[in-house]
């Protein structure tokens, strides 16, 4: 059975979509082992939740089914300094993301907010 199409939602494994060369996946490590393979991040989305937001990668540019392959029965290998720069390129990537909604989030509370404590006699 083929890793993408047995993609376990909610639990971090790869969706595939559409059969295109893209994916979203939660998992941090695959992401950035799908970048060692050379995949690209063509965005990420934010998805909210109880406690801590949950971020999913969008990467493209791989042959899905065997990276996937790879990563999921541990035959992996790769240069770790590449896996390690591309772990925090992700990171910084979704801390960044995280921020600006926040601050978005954050900024709309205070131009939204009831202000009538501030009107001139």
């Amino acid at each position: 059975m083929n890793p993408v199409t047995r993609s376990r939602k909610g639990r971090g494994f790869p969706q595939d979509h559409g059969g295109c060369n893209g994916v979203k996946v939660k998992d941090l490590y695959l992401g950035a082992y799908i970048l060692c393979e050379g995949g690209r991040l063509s965005g990420l989305e934010i998805i909210p939740g109880r406690g801590k937001p949950t971020v999913v990668f969008h990467l493209t540019g791989v042959d899905n089914s065997q990276v996937f392959a790879s990563y999921l029965t541990g035959h992996a290998t790769v240069n770790l300094t590449a896996l390690r720069s591309n772990l925090s390129y992700l990171k910084d990537r979704m801390f960044d993301a995280i921020r600006q909604k926040e601050r978005r989030e954050n900024h709309d509370a205070v131009q939204g907010g009831d202000r009538s404590d501030q009107a001139v006699p």
